[in-house]
């Protein structure tokens, strides 16, 4: 059953789902100095974390074959963004859909298209941390951003996950990102 949610219904206290949205949203998040990937580092998902993505993107045995993942009514989250656009985030059996005002503009499945977001723009989300991190994903970073979002990812991920593999996990994520070899 499809669900919808908002901004509420994913602080940093619902750990499946940014245990989840993590897992799934960096396809190259790959740091190859430490040969570690964020899979790695957030370890096997337990049974409750997958029952809960099962969930809410709508798996079942088959799915995959019987819409190559994609659904018609997937569930979603939608905020509006301090500039009026519209965000909004399907979550699909095979693929992870953003749209800006009802327009796809990036994917983590199979056919990965991220990096259409300007960092200059994700950081005026701050102080709205989970806004930030949703959008995380999409953004494209220049060399001259690369500090300020490590330092804003180092400030934000205790948050969430165990302080141990915060400096993996970011290092990572700057390498899914950029897409370049750290």
């Amino acid at each position: 059953m499809e669900q919808h949610l908002t901004l509420a219904d994913v602080p940093f206290s619902n750990r499946n789902f940014w245990e989840y949205f993590f897992g799934s949203s960096y396809p190259n998040a790959y740091d190859e100095t430490s040969d570690t990937c964020v899979i790695d580092l957030l370890g096997e998902p337990s049974a409750e974390l997958v029952a809960w993505a099962d969930e809410l993107t709508q798996y079942h045995d088959g799915i995959l074959e019987e819409c190559d993942g994609y659904l018609e009514h997937p569930s979603t989250l939608e905020t509006m963004l301090p500039d009026g656009q519209q965000f909004k985030i399907e979550f699909h059996p095979g693929d992870i859909l953003f749209f800006l005002d009802g327009t796809e503009i990036g994917c983590t499945g199979p056919h990965w298209e991220l990096q259409k977001i300007p960092y200059t723009y994700l950081k005026t989300l701050l102080p709205n941390e989970p806004l930030f991190l949703l959008l995380l994903p999409l953004v494209q970073l220049t060399a001259v951003d690369t500090h300020h979002a490590e330092e804003t990812l180092l400030q934000i991920l205790p948050k969430l996950f165990s302080s141990e593999i915060c400096a993996s996990l970011v290092r990572c994520l700057i390498c899914g990102i950029e897409n370049i070899k750290m």
